[in-house]
């Protein structure tokens, strides 16, 4: 849950920006990006990483029980008030359940498909690619258990879906 403090700006319970769009307006959208990138500004310079690409993104949408969820994507983190640059990208990944199928839609550009590697662990399934220029790794949370063994995997244009049949129980 966001919670609201004195001078304006909201912070979630886990300090990672927002979570929770309740009380939020554009105008508060706005800042928090604004603060995240002069913060991310000022941490690139100390580490000398701006020779690097940056990635940030996040994506909004409602969740279970119509709450709003907010995720983020890319190589640039918050983790307890400091920026963080990764070597690997956090691709955007859209999950939708369709009943007895789940398909996984992740946005990976600059790859080929030879590059893409998909494993799984319990109920998740880790997709990773990498090439000279790019790197990248998820570890997306399945609804329930699929096969594993037969899913089909599809990769156009830097999009990757995959569709996954769940296992009847």
């Amino acid at each position: 849950m966001a919670k609201k403090k004195q001078n304006g700006d909201y912070s979630s319970e886990n300090g990672n920006g927002p979570d929770n769009f309740d009380d939020i307006d554009i105008n508060n959208i706005n800042k928090f990006i604004s603060k995240f990138l002069e913060h991310a500004d000022k941490q690139f310079s100390k580490a000398g990483a701006l020779d690097q690409p940056i990635v940030f993104g996040f994506n909004i949408r409602i969740g279970e029980n119509g709450a709003p969820a907010v995720e983020s994507f890319g190589n640039v983190g918050v983790q307890n008030d400091h920026v963080t640059f990764s070597e690997n990208r956090e691709p955007l990944v859209d999950v939708i359940d369709k009943g007895r199928e789940t398909t996984i839609i992740a946005e990976m550009p600059g790859i080929k498909e030879r590059d893409i590697h998909v494993s799984f662990n319990g109920r998740n399934m880790d997709i990773s690619a990498f090439n000279k220029d790019r790197s990248y790794h998820k570890v997306v949370p399945l609804n329930g258990v699929v096969d594993e063994k037969n899913y089909t995997l599809k990769y156009n244009n830097g999009v990757l879906e995959i569709t996954l049949r769940k296992q009847q129980q």
